[in-house]
């Protein structure tokens, strides 16, 4: 079996039973297929070979700890990722890197500009398939409270 990885966030559903995709929305590029990691867990697992925050590679030591026990878990049904907590001073020098800033999951006042700077953060897995995660998929836009 084998788990699609796209380019956009959309809904896809794999079915089990009778080995049919079902595609809602639009995707930005052709549809590109990852091999599962694990056959024995009920999850769609595949393996990260690479990690990148825009032009800044994580080390390739930190790749154990995303493909450890379940593997990494990508579901476009969700709305929020994790990673492992054993990544997180590698991200977070690798977002400091290329933001100028200190990585936080508090709420941030951007201007367009400064949104527009925001790095991709990128997945390579295995197969040779790179997943890119564009800000706009990992921002979230809130309403002001101004009136």
């Amino acid at each position: 079996e084998e788990q699609s990885s796209t380019n956009h966030s959309s809904d896809h559903h794999h079915d089990l039973h009778h080995h049919h995709h079902i595609k809602l929305g639009k995707h930005l590029s052709p549809m590109k297929f990852v091999p599962l990691t694990r056959r024995d867990v009920t999850h769609y697992s595949v393996t990260v070979t690479g990690l990148s925050i825009g032009h800044h590679a994580l080390p390739s030591q930190i790749l154990k700890y995303l493909n450890d026990h379940k593997g990494t878990i990508i579901d476009s049904g969700t709305t929020d990722s994790f990673l492992s907590h054993k990544i997180s001073n590698a991200f977070h020098l690798a977002w400091e890197k290329t933001t100028g800033k200190k990585y936080h999951n508090r709420v941030q006042h951007l201007t367009y500009e400064q949104f527009a700077r925001l790095p991709v953060i990128r997945f390579e897995l295995e197969g040779g398939i790179s997943w890119s995660v564009r800000p706009e998929a990992y921002m979230e836009l809130q309403e002001s409270s101004l009136s």
